[in-house]
C-alpha cells in the first residue's frame, strides 16, 4: 500500500504544481480531478474516512475549474 500512496502523492503533487505555476494547467486540472477521485476511492476501500471531506472539497474545486475550461472551449 505504501507504493500506491507514494504514486498517488507524486501524481497529486504534479497536478498541483502544474496548476499553481501554470505549467500545462489544463493537464494539471484533469490530473488533479482523477487523482482526487482515486484518493476518495482509496480512503473508502481502506476505511479511512476522516480525510474524505478534504478530498471532496478539492474535487469540487477541480470540477469547477473543468467546467470553466469546457465552457470556454465550447463557447467559440
Amino acid at each position: 500500500m505504501i507504493f500506491l500512496q507514494l504514486a498517488y502523492s507524486i501524481a497529486t503533487l504534479i497536478s498541483a504544481y502544474s496548476v499553481i505555476f501554470q505549467w500545462y494547467p489544463k493537464f494539471g486540472v484533469w490530473l488533479g480531478f482523477f487523482m482526487q477521485v482515486a484518493w476518495i476511492h482509496y480512503w473508502c476501500i481502506t476505511g479511512q474516512l476522516g480525510i474524505i471531506l478534504l478530498d471532496l472539497g478539492l474535487l469540487l474545486i477541480y470540477i469547477l475549474r473543468l467546467i470553466r475550461y469546457l465552457k470556454g472551449r465550447y463557447a467559440k
